[in-house]
């Protein structure tokens, strides 16, 4: 656990969330600031000198169809795993140690492992 940063909803909460209907992205967005400021630039000029508009799917998708894959309720979550890291980042010695350790633990998650397990598990040609 000290090597990786893990951070968001787990799939038993997005689940249940999901089923009680109870996520609601603008309640993500009013309680914390850095949501909201990140949600009101993709309708600004900010990020796309001078067409507001280009970002605007984006913007929907979140807020007004819903946040279909809670990035907003991750956000928050994110930029403290992401504060975390930057930490870790500054002692050189420790994010050397741990990009180590994720490198010699990655065999797992080979690619050709993942491939195989979907070829076999969900579409049935393997």
């Amino acid at each position: 656990p000290e090597h990786i940063f893990i951070f968001g909803l787990r799939t038993e909460e997005v689940a249940a969330m999901r089923a009680a209907g109870s996520y609601r992205p603008a309640e993500v967005a009013r309680s914390h600031p850095e949501v909201a400021q990140a949600v009101e630039a993709l309708r600004s000029d900010w990020l796309t000198g001078g067409d507001p508009s280009l970002f605007a799917p984006i913007y929907d998708a979140l807020m007004v169809h819903g946040d279909r894959y809670f990035v907003l309720a991750d956000l928050p979550a994110y930029a403290a795993a992401h504060a975390q890291a930057v930490q870790r980042y500054a002692d050189r010695h420790g994010w050397a140690r741990s990009a180590l350790v994720n490198i010699a633990r990655a065999g797992f998650f080979s690619s050709d492992r993942t491939i195989l397990e979907y070829a076999r598990g969900i579409w049935g040609i393997a």
